[in-house]
């Protein structure tokens, strides 16, 4: 599982623990939460974190497996409607979502 953790208003939050539900993690660690809003018919079956990361990492948005594969990543500061698009069909893919 990659190693950072992401700050937002209720504190820092490391993506162990915020994996740690089994659910897929959605780390959206763009300025304005560009990602997190494209996904917000998820529910219950699809965990989002937004905010700033704390750490070295490459990304700006990752979807994680439960077992931290990295499914999708962009490194966009704001993606595009484009990029946006590949992330649901890996959802589709790996979660059914």
């Amino acid at each position: 599982m990659p190693d950072f953790a992401v700050t937002d208003t209720g504190g820092t939050h490391r993506v162990a623990e915020l994996a740690r539900n089994g659910r897929p993690l959605l780390a959206d660690l763009t300025a304005d939460g560009t990602v997190a809003a494209a996904v917000t018919d998820s529910g219950d079956r699809l965990t989002v974190a937004t905010g700033r990361p704390v750490g070295a990492i490459p990304a700006t948005a990752l979807l994680m497996r439960p077992d931290g594969y990295v499914a999708w990543a962009s490194s966009q500061p704001r993606p595009d409607p484009d990029e946006l698009g590949e992330l649901r069909p890996v959802l589709a893919q790996w979660f059914g979502i």
